[in-house]
């Protein structure tokens, strides 16, 4: 199995790697892809060379690259980092993989026919790393730190934000004077006058945790208010500005920016922002109201694209020009943009950060809201708790069951925890409460035994019987609008959500699935309605785009129609607001779009950041699917907003409940340790 090969670096010094090839790798070793390989590969060879470089010029104790055995342990282990970080884990911690056979599969007959490899345990592990000088001081391209590996990037990345964000947090335990106190009191009851000391209101605990603090987290599910209350909570921002520029005589208003991480995300919050505070007219003066900015841009957008460059325009030496910052949808910004975004921010900026913890991570790697945002909320430091009192005169640490902890690591964080979408004996609110906490009995009962024509329905695994009755009702009447904004409207109603992308319940299957309905219903004709790049394009096409365009103001994840105008042309329709707040419609001819795809299903990944009033979530008929997990079905099932059919077997289900998608990362410790 073991041949020389010979890397023209360090001296031409051979090493001799367990494998001459791919191919050779991959009949011995299971789920194994190019990338790792030559990852592995490149990074054994760099790393023996240069130990033995030194050994030979230091009087050091470092390894030989003849020992076989620790050139085979080290490319092994590096194939695992390079797994872990396409699974958008940070890192790989030793005791995940220690003394562990890895890499061996076993065909449908129960005979194993990847024989795998047996990694040497922790101890041994540990001098293995020590000796090729792998702790975080040295200039490696792999680090050995809080035992665990990294590629020296992402540790650099965690780090880096790690350091940021902690900065924050110390800056926000100074002492506030009690004047300052008592106008910020008055402003919170200016907001929230309804005072019910029976029930806690957690939005006003919320709007009251954060307004003072230049970095906060405001988490909460589906229909708890998260954007209402960030609405007040910029709201109250301003009002207290003002306030404090009168009492200080000075003329400075807030400078706010409201940022998500795709363009879809950043409409919606748009849309939301929006809506929450025309309900403020009477409660909040206008001249606060129209502080505010109601139209949010992309993390990439506010950052300054330089084309070609991994780099922004913003950075730590051109930073950017705000005193607020609303990120929303945080569960999608994976670690290197948050770390360029808090990279980019001026020290005094306030920031506020608004997600699901509970929700899938970003596809990249990282965990960011995850790591900052433990569930259940523990409590508040002493100082917090304090605060609190001093701005709600009505908060209690019993009615909130809040406890008073020694150290203030979850100060920064507030919980939404009453859904009014989901309020009462819904089945969409019970079977998510359900999946969150791994319960696989109650969920799947609440799937399969729910009564007929209630919220909640398990569908067939025969995708024949139930699909056609659904694109009649809900992708039909997309044909059938006179105008664009009909069809807009038709296609926001319904959604199908797959966990694949490949198979027979995965999106591209279930896409032409659909298609052939619609030919079959004479709803469309895609042989005759024109082809770019191959594709067969059509009047009323729903596409998504997968790739970013920043010339064209089009980013992945953007949903349009392809939509015959007066002259009978076929053009490419995205909704945007007008500057008057009115929707109007981006017009482009299909060929100049960038990548895109049909979109009558899609991945749950793709759906974060978007509702339905009905879903339909089909899952693989495999149970052993490497994307299964709680937060997966989670995310899919709080999309739906009235009716939610899952298309899934029992096993599957089970397998997908008890799996939790935790990322690996010691971003929290970077943070408070």
């Amino acid at each position: 199995m073991s041949n020389n090969i010979s890397v023209n670096q360090h001296d031409n010094i051979d090493i001799e790697l367990p494998y001459n090839s791919y191919h050779q790798a991959q009949n011995v070793l299971a789920e194994v892809l190019p990338v790792d390989y030559f990852l592995a590969k490149h990074l054994t060879t760099a790393l023996f060379s240069k130990s033995r470089q030194e050994s030979a010029t230091q009087n050091a104790l470092n390894l030989s690259p003849s020992d076989k055995k620790s050139v085979a342990d080290f490319f092994h282990i590096i194939l695992l980092l390079s797994q872990s970080l396409r699974a958008g884990h940070t890192c790989l911690p030793l005791v995940t993989f220690a003394g562990r056979l890895t890499f061996t599969s076993v065909n449908e007959d129960g005979i194993i026919d990847r024989v795998g490899y047996v990694l040497p345990n922790i101890e041994q592990l540990a001098v293995l790393f020590e000796r090729l000088s792998l702790n975080a001081s040295e200039r490696q391209p792999v680090v050995y730190a809080n035992k665990s590996l990294y590629l020296k990037r992402y540790y650099d990345f965690e780090q880096e934000l790690g350091n940021l964000l902690a900065e924050r947090l110390t800056g926000d335990n100074t002492q506030i004077d009690e004047q300052t106190l008592a106008i910020a009191k008055t402003v919170i009851a200016d907001l929230f006058p309804e005072v019910t000391a029976a029930k806690v209101d957690w939005q006003k605990l919320a709007v009251a945790n954060a307004l003072m603090k230049r970095f906060s987290i405001i988490a909460g599910g589906p229909g708890t208010g998260k954007t209402y209350t960030v609405s007040k909570l910029l709201a109250a921002i301003v009002q207290l500005n003002r306030k404090l520029n009168q009492r200080f005589n000075r003329d400075r208003d807030c400078n706010i920016a409201l940022v998500a991480p795709t363009g879809k995300a950043a409409q919606r919050l748009t849309e939301s922002i929006v809506h929450a505070l025309s309900q403020f007219t009477e409660l909040i003066p206008k001249s606060i109201l129209e502080a505010i900015p109601t139209e949010a841009q992309t993390i990439h957008r506010l950052l300054g694209v330089i084309p070609n460059q991994l780099e922004f325009r913003h950075h730590q030496d051109n930073p950017l020009n705000l005193d607020v910052l609303l990120i929303d949808e945080v569960s999608m910004v994976d670690l290197p943009l948050m770390t360029r975004l808090f990279r980019a921010l001026p020290s005094h900026c306030q920031v506020i950060l608004l997600g699901d913890a509970d929700q899938l991570p970003s596809v990249a790697v990282g965990n960011v809201l995850s790591a900052l945002a433990p569930r259940p909320l523990i409590g508040y430091s002493k100082d917090n708790i304090e605060r609190l009192k001093q701005l709600l005169p009505e908060f209690s640490t019993k009615a909130t069951g809040l406890k008073k902890v020694n150290n203030k690591r979850y100060d920064h964080l507030s919980l939404l925890v009453e859904s009014r979408r989901f309020a009462g004996d819904g089945g969409i609110g019970k079977i998510a409460k359900a999946v969150i906490a791994s319960d696989v009995n109650t969920s799947w009962q609440l799937l399969s035994q729910a009564p007929e024509n209630d919220e909640l329905s398990l569908l067939p695994q025969t995708i024949e019987i139930w699909l056609p009755e659904l694109v009649k009702q809900y992708y039909q009447p997309i044909f059938t609008a006179e105008t664009a904004a009909e069809a807009f409207t038709a296609l926001s109603k319904f959604r199908i959500l797959a966990a694949t992308r490949q198979g027979t319940y995965g999106v591209d299957a279930l896409n032409h699935a659909v298609e052939q309905i619609l030919e079959a219903q004479h709803a469309i004709n895609t042989m005759v309605s024109g082809k770019t790049g191959g594709k067969p394009l059509y009047h009323g096409q729903p596409i998504m785009i997968t790739e970013n365009n920043y010339q064209l103001g089009l980013y992945n994840g953007d949903i349009g129609l392809l939509w015959r105008n007066q002259d009978n042309e076929l053009m490419a329709l995205f909704e945007q607001q007008s500057e008057s707040g009115q929707m109007a419609y981006k017009q482009l001819v299909p060929s100049r779009l960038p990548a895109f795809e049909t979109v009558y299903a899609m991945t749950i990944h793709k759906t974060q950041g978007s509702e339905f009033d009905h879903v339909a979530m089909v899952l693989p008929d495999y149970a052993d699917n490497p994307l299964l997990s709680r937060e997966l079905l989670y995310t899919g099932i709080t999309r739906a907003k009235q009716k939610l059919s899952i298309c899934s077997l029992a096993n599957v289900w089970s397998r997908a409940v008890e799996t939790n998608s935790e990322r690996y990362g010691h971003l929290a410790n970077a943070v408070f340790d």
